[in-house]
């Protein structure tokens, strides 16, 4: 009813159309907030890193602060594994339901077909391949961390990190 109190018609049948566009849009909205909440919990952990990394590399020649370092080295690690793992489900999340627009787009009925447009122009993988670049290097420098921090520490007498051969 409406605010006059008189009875507003409903229509007996619904149009598909318009459920095929909500589902669309659910589809849309839930892949653009997983893509950006990861992406942005992505930067904050990348950003994270950074700083612990800056602040292990001024204090990574004092002996006493090698078990620390190795701590934090190892914390390192953690936070990209779990990076990589909340990426992987968004990875899932937002392929799926690209799957879901794309499928509706193939109805006859949907003249504007945006996620069609978008594949055309849009590599593959391309972040997500970059995202593991990234990644794996966070992972080769906290393990290389690890490692020098390990060294000073259990061979106390060896030269600085400067003359560490590290391989």
């Amino acid at each position: 009813m409406s605010e006059s109190g008189q009875k507003i018609p409903m229509s007996a049948t619904p149009d598909p159309t318009q459920f095929l566009i909500a589902e669309y849009e659910f589809a849309r909205d839930n892949r653009n907030h997983a893509d950006a909440s990861a992406w942005e919990m992505t930067s904050i952990v990348w950003g994270a890193q950074t700083l612990l990394l800056g602040f292990v590399l001024e204090a990574v020649s004092n002996r006493d602060a090698q078990p620390l370092i190795m701590l934090i080295a190892v914390l390192g690690l953690v936070m990209t594994v779990f990076n990589y793992v909340v990426m992987t489900a968004r990875n899932r999340v937002c392929n799926l339901m690209n799957k879901i627009c794309l499928l509706i787009e193939d109805r006859p009925e949907m003249v504007f077909k945006p996620q069609s447009y978008l594949n055309r122009f849009y590599r593959p993988r391309i972040q997500t391949v970059a995202f593991r670049i990234v990644n794996s290097l966070f992972i080769l420098v906290w393990l290389a961390v690890f490692y020098a921090a390990g060294r000073l520490f259990f061979y106390h007498n060896s030269p600085s990190l400067s003359h560490i051969s590290w391989l």
